[in-house]
């Protein structure tokens, strides 16, 4: 990391000038490092061409203080300065963030944007680009997936202390892709392989991640046939499964449809009334509460719907993902 300002020794002062650290790999990413005086909290604040940007959290008092400042565009001229919960404030630090990498492709934005604060997302491509875009639509921060991997998921990490994310090998079935986790400095802080992981992860109690896999089975005709399953991966690599879609439903007995996934999960998502988790079945038309004890609950859309559509257009037809309202 680069240093634009080093924090003095307190020297009388309530609260020292803060050191601005920039990552050496993410452009947009700095760490805020103060001391402050006494027995109050002190936080950062930051400030863009236009006025204030962002303000960190209040940190109580002690010897040194350490603080992410995550939000920061690219390109960019700013000042920071440490203040107390009592007024005082140290001297505006000036800083800048450097440039995008060129691995990051141009892009428009248009329209009102479906979420407030930040998108967790990937472009997807080879290399892809794990990104966090603000309200604008703009990058602010930013990691490369291993090349020829694809991100299909980016999450935060439970305890907030980075991000965490599907990477996929852009083919069918393999046994390459893994779930990845790294800390807000870009670090990979862990790498857990999953057999057959494919498409989507949702967070799972105590910090895991319940992963849809690929099923494989002999279907009625004898060949292979392909189903999903929700398996549990905890934070120490071990992984359960815990739902498949071969213990609810039978495969179709069309042989075209054995040469496919018969099922096709490619979205899964938290259950906070249920405490087990909504499943999408793109090739069923549906989506399916995954109860806890493993058992298919509601249904919305497919054969066993358990609600009735004015018309035959209104229902899920081969959906890919969804969101919970």
């Amino acid at each position: 990391m680069m240093f634009w300002a080093l924090f003095a020794a307190l020297s009388g002062c309530a609260v020292s000038d803060p050191g601005i650290a920039l990552d050496d790999d993410i452009a947009t990413f700095a760490v805020a490092t103060w001391s402050a005086a006494g027995d109050v909290r002190s936080r950062v604040e930051v400030d863009g061409p236009d006025g204030p940007w962002l303000v960190t959290d209040w940190e109580e008092p002690e010897a040194i203080h350490s603080a992410n400042l995550l939000g920061l565009l690219p390109d960019t001229e700013w000042t920071a300065r440490a203040v107390t919960e009592d007024g005082k404030s140290s001297n505006d630090i000036p800083f800048s963030t450097g440039a995008l990498p060129p691995e990051i492709p141009g892009y428009t934005t248009a329209g009102t944007p479906g979420w407030e604060g930040y998108l967790l997302t990937a472009f997807i491509g080879d290399p892809s680009i794990v990104v966090i875009l603000d309200e604008a639509g703009r990058v602010v921060w930013y990691r490369q997936a291993k090349a020829g991997e694809r991100v299909l998921r980016v999450r935060l990490r439970p305890d907030g202390s980075g991000l965490r994310y599907a990477e996929i090998e852009p083919v069918s079935i393999t046994e390459k892709s893994a779930l990845i986790e790294v800390d807000w400095g870009g670090k990979e802080t862990s790498r857990i392989a999953i057999d057959k992981f494919h498409h989507d992860f949702a967070d799972a109690e105590g910090g895991g991640a319940a992963c849809l896999v690929t099923d494989i089975r002999p279907g009625r005709s004898g060949a292979d046939v392909e189903g999903d399953s929700i398996i549990v991966v905890d934070e120490d690599g071990s992984q359960t499964p815990v739902w498949s879609s071969w213990d609810v439903w039978e495969p179709p007995a069309d042989s075209a449809m054995e040469q496919h996934s018969w099922t096709h999960a490619n979205a899964i998502d938290n259950d906070p009334e249920g405490g087990g988790y909504w499943l999408g079945l793109r090739d069923l038309s549906s989506l399916v509460q995954v109860l806890p004890d493993g058992t298919v609950g509601t249904q919305i859309g497919g054969d066993d719907s358990s609600y009735t559509f004015p018309e035959p257009g209104d229902r899920p037809k081969f959906q890919h993902q969804f969101q919970m309202l």
